[in-house]
């Protein structure tokens, strides 16, 4: 274990690969999150899928032992090339890389598609997989493929921990109140847009259409955690929280909110 205050921050000019605010807070918060609805044990090793400028490895580095590990990759590679300078040196078990993967916000240039990439990891490699923002920037086909690469690679009994905007019935009901943040604007079928100009710059989701996936995949729905972004009171995130489960033989799960 590593103690986060030893470890650098980086630079606001950065914040694109963070998401923006207090690095640091915003680490230790996810911290808590992954500890207490995903269930991260300190030796367990974890995958992070868009690690950015690896804010959820600054607070994972005082939690994961010798044992644990840490692997994260993002198609943005500003922010990996800072985590390779400024963290790698210090967390050995921890490693970061970039992948070419297209998106139309992040890599527009790529040729590969998010639902034709193929996770750079073996089979049944991880205990947990999170996701913080990243399907809330990709469209349903996108998060079919990731989806169905995570089933891919988490260990029987792994969890995947990922936020999303979720519609459905009570934020239906608590939308017609008022716009949310962001505003989408603009339905597809099952998922809307904040800007049809740029539809990945923020993307909801119909839950039914993630459970159908998740299904498919093989994967539980175990908990979800509602956020504020539709106007909601009282909740610890902006964004919807979603803990799927890849169960063990014979094992079931019932979803929690």
């Amino acid at each position: 274990m590593h103690a986060p205050n030893a470890l650098p921050v980086p630079h606001p000019d950065l914040s694109i690969c963070f998401g923006g605010g207090d690095y640091a807070q915003s680490a230790r918060m996810l911290l808590d999150f992954f500890i207490r609805h995903a269930d991260l044990k300190p030796h367990e090793h974890l995958l992070d899928v868009g690690c950015g400028a690896g804010r959820a490895a600054w607070g994972l580095a005082e939690y994961l032992t010798p044992e644990g590990r840490y692997s994260g990759f993002d198609t943005f590679p500003m922010g990996v090339t800072w985590c390779q300078e400024n963290l790698s040196p210090r967390l050995p078990n921890f490693e970061f890389r970039t992948v070419d993967v297209f998106s139309g916000v992040y890599n527009p240039g790529a040729n590969v598609s998010a639902e034709a990439f193929r996770f750079p990891y073996p089979d049944a490699s991880f205990d947990l997989v999170i996701l913080v923002s990243v399907f809330t920037h990709m469209l349903p086909a996108d998060m079919a493929g990731y989806l169905a690469e995570i089933a891919r690679v988490l260990k029987p009994g792994g969890r995947m921990f990922a936020t999303y905007y979720f519609m459905n019935d009570a934020t239906r009901a608590l939308l017609a109140k008022g716009p949310s943040k962001p505003d989408f604007t603009k339905r597809y079928g099952n998922f809307w847009v904040a800007d049809p100009a740029s539809k990945e710059d923020a993307v909801a989701f119909e839950e039914s259409l993630v459970r159908a996936m998740l299904a498919r995949e093989g994967l539980t729905p175990a908990k979800l955690v509602p956020g504020r972004w539709c106007g909601r009171d009282g909740c610890e995130n902006g964004q919807d929280m979603l803990v799927a489960v890849k169960p063990q033989s014979g094992q079931a799960h019932q979803l929690r909110t």
